[in-house]
């Protein structure tokens, strides 16, 4: 996808960088991340771990993809649905529940458990406290791993 003129498909492969104080990515920013393609993040990020010689790092780090629930599990399982792609290499899922009303917990882990995804978890947090509160409880989970080295928020 072009959104400006002259640029290239390559063009989107190539994320802008900054870095914090201790030298760990701070941001990345590309044209456009589409869902249907999620292999494209994977690829991007192995591009940028090779432009800025980060590749011995790279290869240790994982990937963390935080997707927020409340009460609707049919397009949280169909998103999991679409990442099983993803799941052989080290990505990482974590699905927030934000004390769903209804089912969905307990629908999603029905689901996790039959499709034996052992590399998403489910955090069942005790209160509605919308789709920030939701990505910061992941956030904080993906934050304690060492190995983590970006996260992907859906």
């Amino acid at each position: 996808m072009r959104s400006r003129p002259g640029q290239t498909e390559q063009d989107d492969l190539h994320p802008r960088v900054s870095f914090d104080a201790c030298n760990k990515i701070k941001l990345i920013s590309t044209v456009e991340i589409i869902r249907a393609q999620p292999l494209l993040l994977i690829k991007m990020v192995h591009h940028l771990a090779k432009s800025v010689n980060l590749q011995e790092s790279i290869d240790k780090s994982v990937v963390y993809i935080i997707l927020v629930n409340w009460n609707n599990a049919v397009a949280t399982i169909a998103c999991l649905e679409s990442l099983k792609p993803l799941l052989k290499q080290d990505v990482q899922v974590l699905v927030c529940d934000n004390a769903s009303a209804d089912t969905s917990a307990h629908d999603i882990a029905s689901y996790i458990k039959e499709a034996e995804l052992s590399a998403v978890r489910l955090l069942h947090n005790p209160r509605n406290g919308g789709f920030a509160y939701g990505n910061n409880v992941g956030l904080r989970v993906a934050l304690s791993d060492p190995c983590m080295q970006f996260v992907w928020i859906l």
